[in-house]
């Protein structure tokens, strides 16, 4: 395949080795999300390595979970649910 494209809930990753074969793949599902009425966010495409997707940072050829860090201790459950 051209592509390889994954998706969870509102998150779409969309994987090629090159970006000449990237281009038909992301136009058309653009497109496509389009078409059915959902809104893009411009600033939220990455086109260019240290990607990240849900909790995981992607390089050319790696894929490693994301460090998250703690900055202040929770005081209350409400804090930690945020």
């Amino acid at each position: 395949p051209e592509a390889i494209i994954v998706h969870y809930m509102d998150d779409i990753l969309i994987c090629a080795a090159t970006r000449s074969y990237l281009s038909a793949p992301l136009k058309k599902t653009v497109s496509t999300i389009e078409k059915a009425g959902f809104v893009i966010a411009q600033d939220k495409i990455q086109m260019s390595a240290l990607w990240t997707y849900l909790g995981y940072l992607i390089t050319g050829r790696t894929v490693t979970p994301q460090i998250f860090s703690i900055n202040e201790q929770p005081q209350a459950l409400e804090h930690i649910q945020r």
